[in-house]
């Protein structure tokens, strides 16, 4: 005896919802790719807390070398609209870290201000860095305004 076909559920919400979880579990995969690649990018060193006066766990995000790929916040691991391997890198506080603590792999770090290094990692940068960078920055800075203010006057 064939079986004959019915057709669809006469349940339209059947479709709905099928369609509905497919929807969810892609994104939700999507979310753990995003988590991963994330996670890959993250890092934790022990460091000297000279006001606690013990060793404390510190973690920061790396943003990798690949020219063009956007530059990632230290601290925070979120991704800016800004460029590795062109001068948007003079806008931030960059630190290469190749120590090999890191699984041998060098590491790059961007930091919004000198101070955000400082802070994270516990140190005092050299009063000379602190004034090449300030001025280099600044000098950045100036250019991404006149070319702000460029294009609003064309």
């Amino acid at each position: 005896m064939e079986e004959e076909f019915l057709g669809p559920p006469e349940n339209e919400d059947y479709f709905s919802q099928a369609t509905e979880n497919s929807l969810k579990y892609r994104r939700m995969k999507r979310q753990q790719e995003l988590a991963q690649k994330i996670k890959e990018r993250y890092h934790e060193k022990i460091v000297y807390n000279p006001v606690k006066q013990k060793n404390i766990r510190i973690g920061y995000y790396d943003s990798g070398f690949t020219p063009n790929h956007c530059i990632r916040d230290a601290i925070t691991g979120r991704r800016t609209h800004y460029r590795i391997g062109t001068t948007d890198e003079e806008l931030f506080f960059k630190v290469k870290m190749a120590t090999g603590e890191n699984g041998g792999t060098p590491i790059s770090l961007f930091f919004e201000t000198m101070a955000d290094y400082e802070h994270l990692f516990f140190v005092t940068l050299d009063s000379n860095v602190k004034k090449y960078w300030s001025e280099r920055n600044s000098i950045r800075m100036k250019e991404l305004e006149k070319k702000r203010n460029n294009n609003y006057i064309k």
